[in-house]
């Protein structure tokens, strides 16, 4: 079942997370969620943030005569479509398929679930990384389960797709939650 989730205990290849985060984050709210127990390691300062509801009473108030359209990505109605309960997971270790693009991970890869689930906003992905003295060349890459590789994260249509490089970590904005990692 492709898009399977954790709500319903279905994983892809891998029915057992090392969840190093989780916390219920609402569509009200938003929030930020961060890998930082010791066991984390590597993945230490992992996070992920979404963003709070911008109209928290759209579209559900709507009637026939207010109703708004929505044409333009980038004033959706909604960040998150209901309350979840966000993970942070140690990667499955694929990076070596990584090297089929002509790519080398500096990070190790971490998971975030719900797998597979989409947002109407762009939200925050920080991952850890490794030294390197050519930090302008990272980008951040996803595992497409159905290829078995990584695909180049591709900037979300409601808007972002900068890459902040901070210290050791780089931010990046998704808009649908999976397996990540940052390579050069």
């Amino acid at each position: 079942m492709r898009g399977g989730i954790e709500k319903f205990q279905v994983y892809p290849n891998n029915p057992q997370l090392d969840i190093l985060a989780s916390a219920l984050i609402t569509k009200l709210a938003g929030g930020t969620l961060t890998a930082t127990t010791p066991r984390s390691g590597s993945l230490t300062g992992t996070s992920i943030t979404i963003p709070p509801d911008p109209f928290p009473t759209r579209p559900d108030s709507f009637t026939s005569a207010t109703a708004i359209p929505t044409f333009d990505p980038t004033q959706s109605m909604e960040a998150m479509w209901e309350d979840n309960q966000i993970i942070i997971a140690r990667g499955n270790n694929k990076l070596n398929k990584l090297h089929k693009i002509g790519k080398q991970a500096v990070s190790d890869s971490a998971i975030f679930g719900p797998y597979r689930t989409l947002f109407n906003r762009p939200v925050s992905i920080t991952l850890p990384f490794t030294h390197t003295r050519r930090a302008n060349t990272i980008k951040p890459y996803v595992y497409n389960h159905v290829t078995n590789g990584w695909d180049e994260v591709i900037p979300p249509a409601s808007g972002g797709g900068t890459i902040v490089i901070g210290g050791n970590s780089a931010t990046f904005t998704v808009d649908g939650l999976g397996e990540f990692v940052l390579a050069r």
